[in-house]
């Protein structure tokens, strides 16, 4: 298999690439004030601005039949949700996935925040590959599945699966300790990202993802045959993500 990639060193509102028809996104969370490790403006206002002007490019490089998911937290996903409607289109909005993890929290004033949430965007004859993913209810309640149209038994179901649905609590984030780290603070597992790989986009398409940071994003991509292309502003992140993507074409060459 051979490994295709593009890096670019650049902030993503000055990128010109040849179209691709998957983005996927992990930016900054928020303004400095809300946003410890990225963060970007003094105020929410500011942030919002400078979301904008990115997804306005990002769009430029999108072919018609596309889709893009952008994945934030609770602080600012619900102005950024606004924002990608009027640019990518309110009757292109498909999903709200929520992401849960669960780890330890001492806060004593509020719940626990522990998911994330990714919108995601579908624009023509865009790719969707539904997984289907193991019950967890159970099925054996008594003679054939009521709920089908062709009564058939239950086991077939169970041994059939079940279509993801948009909360997922099967991928769970990444512990300080797991040998996956590679010293970027926000980095998302190589299993999160490879199922949305699978999912909205085929082998050979072109993918994007414009705040690259880990090159976690990259990586699945090009394990799973895609051509992937990355930017971000900070040159310690295209470092990463292109040592990450050259051990890659090492072990394949090796094997």
């Amino acid at each position: 298999m051979k490994i295709n990639y593009d890096l670019h060193n650049i902030d993503c509102k000055d990128l010109v690439i040849d179209p691709v028809s998957l983005v996927y996104l992990d930016p900054p969370y928020s303004c400095e004030s809300e946003d410890s490790y990225y963060g970007v403006g003094s105020t929410l206002d500011d942030f919002v601005c400078y979301m904008q002007e990115r997804f306005l490019n990002i769009k430029k490089v999108m072919t018609k039949d596309a889709n893009i998911l952008c994945h934030m937290d609770w602080k600012a996903i619900h102005y950024i949700k606004v924002a990608m409607d009027e640019i990518f289109g309110r009757d292109n909005f498909r999903n709200e996935i929520i992401w849960c993890f669960s780890n330890p929290a001492s806060t004593k004033r509020w719940l626990p925040r522990k998911h994330n949430t990714i919108l995601w965007y579908g624009m023509g004859d865009y790719v969707f590959n539904p997984p289907r993913v193991p019950y967890k209810t159970k099925m054996n309640v008594g003679g054939d599945s009521a709920w089908s149209k062709e009564k058939i038994p239950w086991e077939q179901y169970e041994k059939k699966g079940k279509l993801l649905e948009d909360w997922w609590v099967d991928l769970p984030a990444i512990c300080r300790n797991e040998p996956e780290k590679n010293g970027y603070a926000t980095q998302k597992s190589l299993k999160l990202m490879t199922r949305i790989v699978e999912i909205w986009s085929n082998p050979g398409d072109r993918i994007l993802d414009p705040f690259c940071g880990s090159g976690s994003f990259l990586e699945a991509g090009a394990c799973l045959d895609r051509a992937v292309v990355g930017s971000d502003k900070n040159a310690a992140a295209i470092e990463i993500a292109k040592n990450r993507l050259e051990l890659l074409k090492d072990d394949i060459f090796t094997e």
